[in-house]
């Protein structure tokens, strides 16, 4: 069986120049190298709202790059990196990404599929140590947080302050209301059951 070959640096920044708002290259192979091209790419990116890397056998440098690159990207809105088994170094580098760049509204890591189930797609390579596995779960958590507040402000919240303007002033919604509700519609969907 013959393997499959890696996307090469100069293929990778031609799907970024001919991608428009989404990129998807889920289930591609992509090295290293691939990994920082894509990065260098994303750095003056305006146009890409959506990035689907989704199984690209990426390792710990490739997403160290993409994620640094992804701290100050303002346009990308849902980012998919399922299937993906970073580093400890990939980790820290995701975890600061989701900390710093608050234009992500939805990020899968795959520890919930579209119907927020739960799934073990993004998942510690079995020889990890527990303080990396925690990491993990960290970054999952801070990833499936932010997907869940974004979700509550789009189609709760938002609506509801356009709706109710007058009774609320155009006052902003307080951090414990949004968290109640956040709660609220993690805990309807069986969620929070491991998670708390």
């Amino acid at each position: 069986m013959m393997q499959e070959m890696a996307l090469t640096h100069n293929e990778v920044l031609e799907r970024l120049r001919n991608a428009g708002d989404t990129l998807e290259l889920g289930c591609e192979k992509i090295s290293d190298e691939g990994c920082k091209a894509l990065a260098e790419g994303l750095k003056g990116n305006q146009t890409l709202t959506s990035l689907s890397l989704r199984s690209i056998g990426a390792l710990d440098v490739g997403l160290e790059a993409l994620a640094k690159a992804l701290q100050c990207n303002g346009s990308i809105k849902e980012l998919d990196i399922c299937g993906n088994h970073p580093g400890p170094v990939a980790v820290e580098a995701l975890i600061k990404m989701l900390e710093e760049n608050d234009s992500l509204l939805d990020v899968n890591s795959g520890l919930f599929d579209n119907e927020r189930q739960y799934s073990n797609i993004f998942r510690p390579r079995p020889a990890m140590s527990e303080e990396l596995a925690e990491r993990y779960r960290k970054f999952q958590c801070i990833a499936e947080k932010r997907t869940l507040q974004n979700k509550v402000l789009r189609h709760v919240t938002v609506p509801l302050l356009l709706s109710n303007s007058v009774y609320l002033g155009g006052s902003l919604i307080p951090q414990d209301l949004m968290q109640h509700v956040t709660n609220d519609y993690l805990c309807s969907k069986g969620a929070l059951q491991d998670r708390l």
